[in-house]
């Protein structure tokens, strides 16, 4: 598994509908403990995970409108989970999951088969500082250079940016 991990260039990683229930984070701390087995792996795989909830597909709720996915995410927030870390910055739509299943977004209608979603701006600065703050953390106590967090710090600005402009993972903010 280790030398999968190391070998990736994308990690792709599916949550159970059982974690979820459960608010079991075990999945993500393996992980990350294998993440961070050492320093180079730990480097080499920022920004470079995908999450996905395969037993969800058959539901007609978006992940957002899922009162126990919310729960789950908020927790993983609340438990210092270095998302900004981990996630892909530039393609997939693991973040705007995150950013929707954890802040309060207000459904609009669908405008060209996407969702019109209404952010909270309160939510918004909760979010961002909290995950920046779980970033910081992370990359403290794992000894990662002041440089590689700017890094994936200007990568978040980045796809923040994007996710805003309205077109970013099939979601439309109004």
């Amino acid at each position: 598994m280790n030398k999968a991990l190391s070998e990736a260039s994308l990690l792709v990683f599916a949550v159970s509908k059982s974690e979820i229930i459960g608010s079991d984070l075990s999945t993500l701390d393996t992980l990350v403990k294998r993440l961070t087995k050492n320093k180079e792996m730990t480097i080499s795989k920022r920004a470079s995970a995908e999450i996905f909830f395969p037993e969800y597909d058959s539901d007609p709720r978006e992940l957002y409108q899922i009162p126990e996915v919310r729960r789950w995410f908020r927790k993983t927030i609340d438990e210092e989970f270095p998302w900004f870390y981990f996630l892909n910055h530039n393609v997939g739509i693991s973040l705007t999951v995150l950013y929707c299943c954890t802040c309060k977004v207000s459904f609009q209608g669908i405008y060209d088969n996407k969702h019109g979603l209404e952010l909270d701006p309160d939510e918004t600065g909760w979010w961002l500082e909290q995950n920046f703050l779980n970033l910081n953390k992370f990359v403290e106590v794992n000894g990662i250079s002041e440089k590689i967090n700017r890094e994936v710090s200007a990568g978040i600005a980045n796809w923040f940016k994007a996710f805003l402009s309205s077109d970013a993972a099939n979601f439309v903010t109004n």
